[in-house]
């Protein structure tokens, strides 16, 4: 990977790299949290929240 810093050009490995974003997730997401059950549930919600919106407009056709 490569970073532009200023005027200078940073260099990293794949590994660092990844060890960098798993750092920078850690400070934002609680252990034990389970992102991909959250996102199927959020999408889940929206789902329902678009369906229930297509309902109400059908309704009032």
């Amino acid at each position: 990977m490569a970073e532009l810093i200023g005027s200078e050009v940073h260099l990293t490995t794949p590994d660092a790299a990844l060890d960098r974003a798993r750092s920078i997730f850690r400070e934002y997401v609680a252990p034990g949290t389970d992102i991909a059950q959250e996102i199927i549930a959020d999408r889940r919600n929206e789902n329902d929240r678009e369906a229930s919106d297509r309902s109400a407009q059908g309704k009032r056709s």
